[in-house]
């Protein structure tokens, strides 16, 4: 919830828990993008989180609660609802995709202008857990 605030973003990223990754482990996560990575431990799960620029945050994950997942995004959604945003969503899930796979696109609107965009990809896995990526990324100024 802290992405589109730089300060609160920050902070939330100092906690433990948090742990930065060197150069070369998180260039597994950023592919050809300049940014930065965390091996993050909340709770019993493990995530990676990375940065690119000011404008995108990525989460990835394997062997957890997919529908949780999904509940803690729309929990999102409905919190930028009471800070004046609005949001459509879309699946947008390939036919191409293993069974049970899906993505869902999400854009949040403010004053009618377009201010960040979701993308939830959730995979199940062989042990029953899924397999998650979050990509957040703010448009605009």
């Amino acid at each position: 919830m802290n992405f589109p605030y730089p300060e609160k973003f920050a902070t939330w990223l100092a906690q433990p828990g948090f742990q930065k990754l060197s150069e070369a482990d998180a260039s597994s996560y950023l592919g050809e993008y300049a940014g930065q990575a965390w091996s993050v431990q909340l709770d019993n799960s493990r995530y990676v989180l990375t940065t690119i620029g000011s404008s995108a945050c990525n989460v990835f994950s394997r062997d957890v609660d997919g529908a949780m997942t999904e509940d803690l995004v729309v929990g999102f959604l409905g919190y930028l609802k009471t800070q004046g945003a609005t949001y459509e969503s879309k699946r947008i899930t390939p036919k191409s995709a293993l069974a049970d796979g899906v993505s869902t696109s999400y854009s949040v609107f403010v004053e009618g202008q377009v201010i960040m965009n979701i993308v939830l990809s959730i995979a199940p896995s062989s042990n029953g857990a899924s397999q998650i990526a979050l990509t957040a990324s703010k448009t605009g100024t």
